[in-house]
Order: C-alpha cells, then structure tokens, then sequence
C-alpha cells in the first residue's frame, strides 16, 4: 500500500478474507508506475478498468 501511494496512487485498501493478501489501489493516469512500486514490492499488480457492460463470458477455446 505505501508503495502505491509513493507511485502516485490516490488511495489503497486492503481486502480480502482476513484482511490480507488482497489490494487495491486507485490510480487514474498512472496504472503504470503503481503497478511497477508494486512488482518492486514484491506485490504482483492486475490493471484492470472499469466497465459499463458488466460480465460476460467469452468462448476462448477456438
């Protein structure tokens, strides 16, 4: 979390079963340098975005 916010991040939370293992962090127009404080930490980052089309399942076997 502390290497987010030094990143850039607007904010971080914690979350998850038990309060652990599992973060986010916002982030708008600096996904990149977030995401490589938290490799460096050791963290593994996702960027992901979201979405007004909601869920939908895609056939990716073909």
């Amino acid at each position: 979390m502390y290497a987010s916010r030094e990143a850039g991040a607007l904010g971080a939370k914690i979350t998850g079963a038990g309060g652990g293992g599992c973060m986010y962090a916002l982030a708008p127009g600096r996904q990149s340098e977030v995401a490589t404080a938290i490799k460096i930490a050791g963290g593994m980052p996702m960027i992901t975005k979201i979405s007004r089309e909601g869920l939908r399942i895609e056939d990716v076997t073909q």
